[in-house]
């Protein structure tokens, strides 16, 4: 028999990391998995580090990005499980035993994501996406070392591609990631279709990892991570919002696009922003083509997700031990006050979900 998981890893010019990332694996306390490494473009040196650590490996002579890069290193493999690692993230030893562990035991489950550092352990990076009403994505946690709320599991819609583990059948059934997103947010365009079919994950504090965070991109204000974020932001939106929400949150949707281009003209990245929109609009006919209608209920499920999903964007960057205030944040809720939803109006059907 062939191995439980198939870990996907895409790389590009950065085999020091690469190499933690291996070595991570190669501790694991749970040894039913296989490496397939898929090295996006040329130059990458992954011949040797690929027969160093045993992976499989596949290459492309042009680079094609991390979401045709995912999709290929699928593709290639025959496992249940499928597990999402970028090259500069580094996993507990005990991640892939508590992530398959759960998955295996909750067969209602499509994907567990864990919590996710920084670099040096103690700050967090991600402990499970959100997704705002106007179509932006916040990584929950982020900036943050004393936050007890996610020393518990809960259940999440959204499976962040830094480190997650998901069923191959859930990731089939929804056409996998779009490659028109190239990299970035393409995570979350896949989480969205998902959640609409009613699929959704636990975020599980066990299942620990550390993430260097734009370790190939060139970091968050580079001119590729503007340019990709401006246009995936929008690829979001077009494909996969009703158009009766689009209308309703039109006001928080608009502000929301002035601030990221107010920011990215302060960040002296306007031509990196135009590109973004040049790119969207590049793209627009294919995400539209994606649409299909939607039905009352569907709409109306989806509309309490995204109500519930910012509401943890606004607790989590108004949390008093964040060290890194996001200004693009506090300006997007400061025109649209945030009432705080009861208990039993966020995720309906999705309430707190104990891990056995």
């Amino acid at each position: 028999m062939g191995a439980k998981v198939s870990v996907i890893i895409p790389t590009a010019n950065r085999q020091d990391l690469l190499r933690g990332c291996l070595q991570s694996l190669r501790q694991q306390t749970c040894a039913d998995f296989e490496i397939i490494m898929v090295a996006d473009g040329p130059g990458t040196c992954a011949r040797e580090i690929a027969a160093e650590f045993t992976c499989k490996l596949l290459e492309s002579p042009v680079q094609r990005g991390f979401a045709a890069a995912i999709n290929r290193g699928v593709a290639a493999s025959k496992a249940e499980y499928i597990a999402l690692l970028n090259d500069d993230a580094q996993l507990d030893r005990d991640w892939l035993r508590h992530t398959l562990s759960l998955l295996q035991n909750r067969p209602e489950l499509a994907f567990c994501c864990g919590k996710i550092y920084k670099a040096g352990g103690t700050v967090l990076d991600n402990a499970g996406d959100a997704v705002s009403r106007a179509g932006s994505a916040w990584r929950l946690g982020h900036g943050r070392k004393a936050a007890e709320e996610f020393d518990v599991a809960r259940p999440v819609f959204t499976c962040p591609g830094t480190a997650s583990l998901l069923r191959r059948s859930v990731f089939a059934k929804y056409g996998g990631f779009d490659e028109a997103f190239f990299a970035y947010l393409e995570d979350i365009d896949l989480s969205l279709r998902a959640a609409r079919g009613g699929a959704y994950g636990v975020y599980l504090p066990q299942a620990k990892s550390t993430h260097w965070g734009g370790a190939t991109s060139g970091g968050a204000e580079s001119a590729f991570v503007i340019r990709q974020l401006t246009q995936n932001q929008l690829l979001v939106l077009a494909k996969n919002f009703p158009w009766q929400l689009c209308f309703r949150w039109a006001a928080r949707i608009a502000w929301a696009q002035i601030l990221w281009a107010a920011m990215a003209v302060r960040k002296k990245r306007l031509r990196a922003y135009l590109s973004g929109i040049c790119g969207f609009l590049r793209r627009s006919p294919h995400a539209l083509r994606q649409r299909t209608s939607w039905s009352r209920d569907e709409v109306a499920a989806f509309k309490a997700r995204l109500e519930a999903s910012e509401q943890e964007i606004y607790e989590d960057v108004c949390a008093p031990d964040c060290i890194e205030k996001d200004t693009f944040w506090k300006l997007y809720f400061a025109p649209f006050p945030t009432p705080r939803l009861r208990p039993s109006s966020m995720n309906p059907g999705l309430g707190r979900l104990p891990v056995r």
